[in-house]
């Protein structure tokens, strides 16, 4: 289909008729990533997840609990986790979130999506930053033992320590392994003691604390290094739900965050997949189930975003996990004054702060069809592409421009569903 024609005007002058710096709105309706506009055009939603949130920072006790985030396909999932996600980060430094799209059809991909969103550099990072405070701790109390031990090439030798050794051999997990390298280290030693450290330090369980320790040493040694090099997939394998809460646990302790938060989208595939068999389903969602139960002295807060027919699916098979999820918050679909708040937030982006609709008529609304309206990404979609032509086109945005917009978009709508 012919689309309408988009002149190119100079930048500076594009939007200002329009009362406008740029155009606020996102392209294709997706969010930026981070978004500049966080904001909640629900407000009873909005205020479901402040209060779970609220329990999870001020509840004064352990949490066990989490979320399910009820809405239909296209009613603004993913819009909901993203801005809870974004302003966590932004307003809570001390919450850790973890947004996951497609957790996977096992809990092994689940915990490799979980690895993903730290990065694996990062968890090294963590690892050795735990390592190297109980060593130079050793090395200040004038204990050597573990440094004789990793290398037995140095006993009888005058070793000098102090800041040679802080800046050198215990500088950056690199230097270390190069020396240990060069000094053919016993490699079993340097396992054997740094396991011991993460597992006292972090407060996990001995092969747990191993696998840490591997994953410290072989990235160093791997010129390239994947989830899968820590944990190869095996075939009917659900996963090792404990070593994700170990690593979980290591986030929390280094970087002293109060609770960490987990946001799942696109649940829907795990429990209503063709691929995947009710059994092996169940006992992905039990596995979850676990991890909250592991997960009780990080705490640990999860919401998990599936339409209609995966929550009753979950309360069929897997019912422990759902009462997990107590007080199910569902999505209703946008509502005038909803629309109006999140159209407004947009464009204070790129205008003085004001409640405004302009530059879009105060009928605006009415105006709009059924398929704009249904989805909040469409509606910023259909936004950003009015705001595009009425500047190109050096003209106001009126119920005429509005109109023919709507026109193509229910053709073009028509033409897709054939």
């Amino acid at each position: 289909m012919e689309r309408l024609e988009i002149k190119k005007i100079e930048p500076e002058e594009r939007y200002n008729l329009l009362g406008l710096s740029r155009n606020p709105f996102p392209s294709d309706g997706a969010l930026l990533e981070p978004p500049r506009v966080i904001t909640f055009p629900d407000k009873r939603l909005k205020e479901e997840l402040e209060n779970f949130l609220n329990a999870l920072l001020h509840g004064g006790g352990v949490t066990k609990e989490g979320r399910a985030l009820i809405g239909e396909y296209g009613s603004g999932k993913t819009f909901y986790l993203k801005m809870v996600h974004y302003l966590v980060k932004k307003e809570f430094p001390n919450v850790a979130s973890f947004y996951i799209q497609y957790p996977g059809y096992g809990f092994h991909d689940f915990t490799g999506s979980i690895v993903r969103a730290i990065g694996l550099g990062n968890i090294v990072r963590k690892l050795w930053s735990v390592i190297r405070e109980e060593l130079l701790k050793r090395v200040k109390e004038n204990d050597l033992n573990w440094y004789y031990t990793i290398f037995p090439s140095e006993k009888g030798k005058y070793a000098w320590f102090g800041t040679s050794l802080q800046e050198h051999i215990l500088s950056d997990y690199r230097t270390f392994f190069d020396f240990a390298k060069k000094q053919r280290a016993n490699v079993d030693a340097i396992l054997s003691i740094f396991s011991k450290i993460i597992e006292k330090s972090v407060g996990i369980n001995a092969n747990s604390a191993r696998k840490l320790s591997r994953i410290l040493m072989e990235s160093h040694y791997k010129s390239y290094f994947d989830w899968e090099d820590i944990a190869p997939k095996r075939r009917k394998e659900i996963g090792d739900y404990e070593f994700l809460s170990a690593i979980l646990s290591l986030i929390k302790k280094v970087d002293n965050y109060s609770f960490i938060l987990i946001l799942l989208d696109e649940f829907e595939e795990i429990p209503a997949s063709k691929r995947f068999t009710v059994k092996e389903a169940t006992d992905y969602e039990y596995t979850i189930r676990r991890l909250f139960d592991l997960a009780s002295a990080l705490p640990l807060g999860i919401i998990i975003a599936m339409v209609p027919t995966a929550w009753e699916l979950t309360k069929e098979y897997c019912e422990p996990l759902a009462s997990r999820l107590l007080r199910p918050i569902r999505i209703q679909p946008l509502d005038k004054d909803g629309a109006k708040k999140l159209i407004v937030a947009y464009l204070n982006d790129a205008r003085e702060e004001k409640e405004a609709l302009f530059p879009f008529p105060d009928n605006l609304w009415e105006l709009l069809p059924d398929i704009v309206r249904e989805k909040p990404r469409n509606l910023l979609n259909f936004c950003h592409e009015t705001i595009e032509i009425a500047a190109s086109r050096r003209t106001s945005i009126d119920e005429i421009l509005i109109k023919e917009i709507a026109d193509m978009w229910i053709a073009e709508f028509r033409e897709r569903k054939g």
